[in-house]
């Protein structure tokens, strides 16, 4: 399933990209999600992208 979210940033990482999604929360605030993608993807700060996410590959982190 795919959803679309505000880029908050983007940056290369050599063969890959480093980007920052907003996840809006049901309070109002948001939640950044980073996502390293193959390739040179540097969507706009503010722009809207579908993302979409292959469970065997993502690896989740409890927020400190």
């Amino acid at each position: 399933t795919a959803s679309h979210f505000e880029v908050k940033s983007a940056r290369p990482l050599g063969g890959s990209s480093l980007v920052i999604f907003a996840l809006p929360l049901p309070d109002g605030s948001e939640l950044a999600i980073e996502a390293r993608v193959p390739g040179m993807f540097l969507p706009a700060p503010g722009s809207r992208v579908t993302v979409s996410v292959n469970a065997n590959e993502a690896h989740l982190f409890k927020a400190e």
